[in-house]
């Protein structure tokens, strides 16, 4: 199961259960307070809540407590989606600082959604703009690449061991870089 917010307002959330095995929206919360997901899930039953194996959300603690306290056969994991969002944020933060520290360099301005998008979707034309940003940044590139790098470790089918073993090479890749924004997604990614 899948818990999904849906932003209503400057600070209204839904909640959005979602069933990810065969794809489909379970129901929706009219807010993701931990009443009315304790008092949704109660209403369920035990039995239901039994058969829960896995919980995947965004990285908000109250869901992992809730997961503990509500599934008591289930593992909670972070969806992919909001674990890369934070290290698509390092790369951001490293572009806006080189933009910063090097103003008149062309290469470095409109890049973000470039280096934000998948580089298996990168037009030719953003391709070369990558590859100019690059010769003029290569910590930019090596912080690229870190991301690709990590994709493709999530990419692959993997025992949990391997997977493991994986990740912390990563880690020790991405520590040598000696990168802020990448230490404070380790620190992310360790938490």
């Amino acid at each position: 199961m899948d818990v999904i917010f849906i932003r209503k307002g400057k600070k209204d959330y839904a909640c959005c259960l979602v069933d990810l095995e065969r794809g489909i929206i379970l129901d929706f919360l009219e807010n993701r307070q931990k009443e009315t997901i304790v008092d949704y899930f109660k209403a369920k039953g035990i039995d239901f809540c039994n058969q829960i194996e896995v919980v995947s959300s965004d990285m908000w603690d109250a869901y992992s407590i809730l997961a503990g306290d509500l599934f008591p056969n289930a593992i909670s994991v972070i969806d992919r989606y909001h674990f890369f969002i934070h290290l698509c944020k390092a790369i951001d933060s490293t572009c806006k600082s080189l933009r910063k520290d090097s103003p008149d360099e062309e290469c470095f301005k409109s890049l973000r959604w470039t280096l934000l998008k998948s580089p298996e979707n990168l037009s030719k034309d953003e391709e070369k703009t990558l590859n100019q940003a690059f010769l003029v940044s290569p910590e930019l590139q090596e912080v690229y690449q870190l991301r690709k790098d990590l994709k493709a470790i999530f990419d692959m089918d993997l025992t949990k061991d391997h997977a493991s073993l994986k990740v912390e090479e990563w880690q020790e890749k991405a520590q040598k870089i000696g990168n802020k924004f990448i230490e404070s997604f380790l620190k992310t990614l360790n938490n």
